[in-house]
């Protein structure tokens, strides 16, 4: 056996206790984790206690201030001009429910007014909001103005579909067009 290595085996010659020896603590170190843990433990508490005493008096203290101020405002309005501006807000709201359910027929006149061509006039008109629909009837110089008249109103993006319902061709050109309107045309009013 030479330098801790059997001859027979190669193996080393180590005891099992030799193999599994345990590091040795200092025997301060477990006192002193537990010191630790208390005097943490006892900050948190600390920490806690202050929070939930101090700053829940600040809180109290700073509700009864704002609750003084309410009241101070309150005593400067008076009942009879609070009823006046519930009054005044109800009288908005229902305004508002009003404008908003409210058709804007008014757009019919801007739109004919920007796709009507100079030569085409109109001798009646007929609306129905409720089904988006424009019925119009009136002449022009001739068939050819009454076809560009059609195209203008089919290229108008506000138009879902344009119908020529009759048309008579005389001395001037007498048509009747039927102008079915996109949902959002009278939804609000164009500028």
């Amino acid at each position: 056996m030479t330098n801790g290595i059997n001859q027979m085996g190669g193996a080393p010659e180590n005891t099992v206790a030799e193999q599994f020896v345990s590091e040795r603590l200092p025997v301060g170190w477990p006192w002193r984790l537990l010191v630790f843990s208390i005097a943490l433990f006892a900050f948190s508490i600390l920490v806690y206690f202050g929070i939930r005493l101090g700053y829940s008096s600040y809180l109290e203290d700073r509700i009864a201030d704002v609750d003084a101020a309410i009241a101070a405002l309150t005593s400067e309005v008076t009942a009879t001009e609070q009823d006046q501006f519930v009054g005044f807000y109800s009288q908005i709201v229902n305004l508002k429910s009003v404008l908003d359910r409210h058709g804007y027929a008014g757009n019919t006149f801007s739109f004919l007014e920007k796709y009507t061509l100079p030569e085409v006039q109109f001798t009646e008109a007929g609306l129905n909001a409720e089904e988006l629909i424009l019925s119009l009837r009136g002449d022009a110089p001739s068939l050819a103005a009454v076809g560009e008249q059609l195209a203008a109103f089919e290229a108008a993006p506000e138009v879902n579909k344009v119908l020529l319902r009759d048309t008579n061709a005389a001395a001037r050109t007498t048509f009747s067009f039927t102008i079915i309107f996109r949902d959002s045309f009278f939804e609000r009013p164009t500028l």
